[in-house]
């Protein structure tokens, strides 16, 4: 009962005082969103608004006098504004548009997914590369940042607001266009109980929410009611009193024939205002922001509403966010008293010096003009009406009738000036870092200031102070956070949003890794955003350079190139890239050890991640055609899988024995873990490698039986056809072997019977000469008696 009857006043319902049960709504239709801002309308008129406007006056160059309403007598004054406060804020505006612009990407995003495989840290950089070219990729971003940064100067204030769901672009709103009821703290969360956002609207971009009417119900859209508002916006549309009691398709015609004219001519603004609703708890849950828009002004009388419409938003979507940073993002210059109302901007806090120091200085442009001027005193009222002086190029002529006394004017411009001088003294220390370089003393006088002394200044200038870089950084990381929960939700319609997953997802990063983000953080750039102050630093740490290493070498080039030239030249003077050290180099060689078939030392001190890494590499570029060839069964040489099993059989117990280090070390214990599980799918691929290469043996052995078979087959076939080829040769050859024979017996019989009768003849002669000579031997024959005698000297001379 107490909470209902203190909130509804208010437009806000409480619980249900019977039920105690929550309505599905804290607020329930247009009419009340308007009695909430008006209420906070009629808080700000009390004097914040116009305290806004004043200083925005100042900053924007108003003279210190109202020229209108100065005497005429007085009309000779000088009043102008110097144009401190826009110094002022030029110079404040440089060191945050430096924190978020000097660096060569805008956010680091880390995943909370698989934060020991030994992807992660790539995984990381894609992220971080794809979300600062999708920043990149949007032209309005670097205005909206810029425009925060001015509202939060400014005022104190610098409100983000991403006014459509499903889109991760954001618009700045200016600080006074937030409302806030009277109490709130000086922050978003869940002790504000409403906010309301004004936001003014064309009829062209009402329309373009319900060209697609069925979609735009489905999103939360009230279609009549967007129509109420755009047909009492397009007063200039038609003659007559009856302008807004035309159909609807008379100004749908119009709009899509004659926008832009109509648009920017016959058409008014339609002031409307958006309002976050915290919503109670439902038992078991946290608690829901709503989001509704209404016109600021009624459309549709609340006591004869349209039919169906009574409701009178614009666009409700109830128990629509988490919390009022899914949707809106404040930057705070500080935390004043702890109240909303009570933070204060550098314009702000700067605006009373300002003033004073403008109407001093219009002083002392005032005693200059008389301290150079000839002033006369008349002696009575007589002379003054008859002095009248002429002048003649370098010659006046005064006239000779009347008494005149030359005066001077006491006081002079030194005292204004050092006055002045006090105040921008004083200014400087309560705006902290912002003021302007001095180069001589504060009193105007004395020596030039030395370099050292510039250089102190000149870090002085235009920077932050560690709290201001903090807080501000803050509220940057909350927007970098949304605009990247928001590109990465798989439901968004966003074609920049989905580019970006999709080359993430090409880039092999899982999708799990977008979902399961640890933060997303605001890339932190030194020199408390002072590029000064920046160079300042690099110059002393370049003594220390020669002794970092390579990596720290190669970052502080990097940190350097960004000073000098800017983050644009940052990729292409210092290139980013992976130093290979002595672990590598080791790594290295121990896979051409084990490639040849010998297993190395584990050495100590040796960075088992890396040697890990690059061993679990060489297994997949030595291993992975095989695999590849095997799962698609093509027939692999048994030399080459033995070769590959005995490459397994050596570089399996040396991950083992990284891995047994990796788990003996408490804080690597986790990554010890996961190199194991990539281990086991290794030893699995190993058994395979083994039963594959057992069974490419034996198929060989097979193979081999089978072509001895083949060729035993082979023979027995040769040796019969060549035993038919070897009969049937014989036959033909003991055919043509008996042909030769006959053919030699007869010839030889021929011959034969030749010899025969010429050996007979031969006989026969031989006989005849035979008998002949026998005939003649025994005519010539000696008796025996004779040749006895003839025998018996010759044996007695012997």
């Amino acid at each position: 009962m107490e909470a209902l009857s203190v909130i509804a006043p208010l437009g806000l319902l409480g619980l249900d005082e019977i039920t105690s049960k929550s309505p599905e709504s804290r607020l329930q239709d247009g009419h009340d969103a308007r009695r909430l801002l008006w209420t906070c309308l009629q808080e700000d008129n009390q004097g914040r608004s116009l305290e806004r406007a004043i200083v925005k006056g100042c900053i924007d160059g108003n003279p210190p006098y109202v020229e209108s309403t100065r005497p005429k007598d007085r009309k000779w004054e000088c009043n102008l504004n110097f144009g401190e406060g826009q110094s002022i804020m030029d110079s404040s505006g440089v060191p945050y548009f430096a924190l978020f612009a000097n660096v060569p990407y805008f956010a680091d995003c880390r995943t909370n997914f698989e934060k020991d495989n030994p992807d992660h840290e790539t995984w990381c950089s894609k992220i971080t590369a794809a979300f600062s070219c999708l920043l990149k990729r949007w032209p309005q971003f670097n205005w909206n940042i810029q425009q925060i940064s001015y509202w939060m100067r400014l005022h104190g204030i610098g409100p983000a607001f991403f006014d459509r769901d499903g889109d991760w672009r954001f618009r700045a709103i200016e600080t006074g266009k937030l409302l806030m009821p009277k109490g709130s703290a000086s922050c978003i969360d869940n002790r504000l109980p409403f906010v309301i956002i004004r936001v003014r609207y064309r009829i062209v971009e009402l329309w373009d929410m319900i060209k697609d009417e069925g979609a735009a119900e489905a999103g939360g859209a009230r279609v009549q009611a967007i129509k109420d508002a755009i047909r009492f916006g397009m007063k200039g549309t038609s003659s007559g009193t009856s302008w807004w009691a035309q159909p609807w398709e008379f100004y749908e015609q119009q709009l899509k024939n004659h926008d832009l004219s109509v648009a920017f001519t016959d058409s008014d603004f339609v002031d409307c205002a958006y309002i976050l609703v915290q919503e109670f708890a439902a038992s078991g849950k946290s608690k829901k922001i709503s989001k509704f828009l209404f016109t600021e002004n009624e459309v549709v009388p609340h006591e004869n509403p349209t039919k169906g419409e009574d409701k009178q938003f614009l666009w409700a979507d109830p128990n629509s966010y988490d919390d009022f940073t899914q949707c809106l993002v404040a930057f705070f210059q500080n935390t004043g008293d702890g109240t909303y109302h009570s933070v204060r901007g550098i314009a702000m806090r700067a605006f009373k010096h300002l003033e004073v120091s403008n109407r001093l200085k219009c002083q002392t442009v005032n005693r200059a003009f008389l301290d150079s001027s000839l002033i006369f005193q008349t002696g009575s009222k007589r002379n003054e009406d008859r002095i009248s002086a002429t002048v003649w190029g370098t010659i006046v002529r005064l006239p000779a009738n009347g008494e005149i006394r030359q005066i001077t004017v006491q006081g002079g411009t030194q005292g204004v000036m050092e006055v002045d001088r006090m105040i921008s003294n004083h200014l400087a220390n309560n705006i902290g870092m912002f003021n302007q370089r001095t180069l001589s003393r504060e009193d105007g006088k004395g020596e030039m200031p030395t370099a050292t002394q510039v250089n102190q200044q000149v870090a002085k200038e235009s920077s932050l102070s560690e709290g201001q870089i903090t807080l501000y950084y803050q509220y940057l990381d909350t927007l970098y956070w949304e605009i990247f929960r928001r590109a990465a939700d798989p439901s968004t319609s966003d074609e920049e949003a989905k580019r970006m997953v999709q080359e993430l997802i090409d880039d092999n990063v899982p999708k799990e890794a977008l979902a399961d983000m640890e933060y997303v953080r605001a890339n932190r750039q030194s020199g408390y955003g002072s590029p000064q102050m920046a160079l300042l630093k690099q110059q002393q740490m370049m003594a220390i350079v020669p002794m970092l290493p390579e990596q720290g070498k190669s970052n502080w080039l990097e940190d350097a190139v960004t000073t000098i030239e800017g983050p644009e030249k940052t990729e292409r003077y210092a290139p980013r890239q992976y130093i290979p050290n002595q672990d590598d180099s080791i790594a290295a060689l121990e896979n051409g050890l084990i490639q040849e078939g010998r297993a190395p030392v584990i050495a100590s001190g040796q960075d088992d991640v890396v040697h890990l890494n690059s061993h679990f590499q060489d297994a997949q570029d030595t291993l992975g055609p095989v695999s590849q060839a095997i799962d698609q069964g093509q027939q692999t040489d048994p030399a080459q899988l033995q070769e590959v099993y005995k490459y397994s059989q050596i570089m399996i117990p040396h991950m083992e024995a990284h891995i047994a280090r990796l788990q003996n070390d408490p804080m690597r214990k986790g990554q010890g873990r996961l190199f194991q599980d990539q281990l086991r799918q290794l030893v699995a691929f190993d058994g395979k490698l083994r039963a594959e290469l057992y069974a490419a043996i034996r198929q060989q052995q097979l193979d081999v039986e089978q072509q001895q078979q083949a060729t035993a087959l082979g023979a027995l076939d040769q040796a019969k056809v060549s035993s038919i080829q070897t009969m049937t040769d014989l036959a033909a050859k003991k055919t043509q072997s008996q042909i030769d024979n006959q053919n030699l017996k007869t010839i030889h019989k021929l011959r034969l019977d030749a010899v025969k009768s010429g050996v007979g003849m031969q006989l026969d002669t031989a006989k005849t000469a035979a008998d002949i000579r026998n005939q003649r031997n025994k005519a010539l024959a000696v008796p025996r008696e004779l040749s006895q005698k003839i025998k018996t000297p010759a044996k007695a001379a012997a």
